[in-house]
């Protein structure tokens, strides 16, 4: 029987440590901009001192840290498994999707996104939608935002291409682990 668990553990661990080594750097980018608007929260929680008061707030940052590497870590399972190199470019899109839209909101509105806009969104007509991409995305705003587009882009493929040439060893507490 304990025999049994330890080989199960044993394939379950190897089979954790295919998914982030072959999926790294989908993962890294991944909680990078899931988790970029969050700095300010986690600055405020670590510059605190730690007590009684500050206790929700540094629960609420382990929350959004578990809830984003979770899914992450469901979406680089979902690229693994599905092995089509179109899956991963249609995931990445997500988190990069949210990055820009909370940059663009955060920047020309001072909110992240949240319920609001997609009801703000849903009461709009053609016209005001034209309106509004003039008004802030055709300014030098849109531009800024389409170099960093671009910048995020151009850095996730150079980083696949150079990861793809890079043979890593499983990480190290696999070795321990099935010892």
């Amino acid at each position: 029987m304990k025999r049994r668990i330890y080989n199960i553990m044993s394939r379950i661990l190897k089979l954790n440590s295919e998914i982030i080594k072959k999926e790294f750097i989908f993962i890294l980018f991944t909680i990078f901009l899931t988790t970029i608007d969050t700095q300010k929260l986690l600055k405020t929680c670590i510059v605190a001192p730690i007590g009684n008061e500050y206790l929700k707030s540094w629960l609420t940052v382990f929350k959004f840290y578990s809830i984003s590497i979770f899914v992450t870590y469901m979406l680089a399972s979902i690229v693994f498994f599905a092995k089509k190199i179109w899956i991963k470019y249609l995931l990445y899109l997500i988190p990069l999707s949210l990055f820009i839209i909370n940059y663009f909101l955060k920047e020309n509105f001072g909110n992240a996104l949240d319920p609001s806009y997609f009801i703000i969104i849903g009461e709009t007509n053609y016209n005001e939608t034209s309106e509004f991409l003039k008004a802030f995305l055709f300014t030098w705003f849109g531009l800024k935002l389409s170099i960093i587009t671009i910048i995020i882009v151009g850095s996730i493929y150079i980083a696949e291409k150079l990861y793809d040439k890079l043979t890593l060893p499983p990480p190290p507490i696999c070795k321990v682990m099935l010892i």
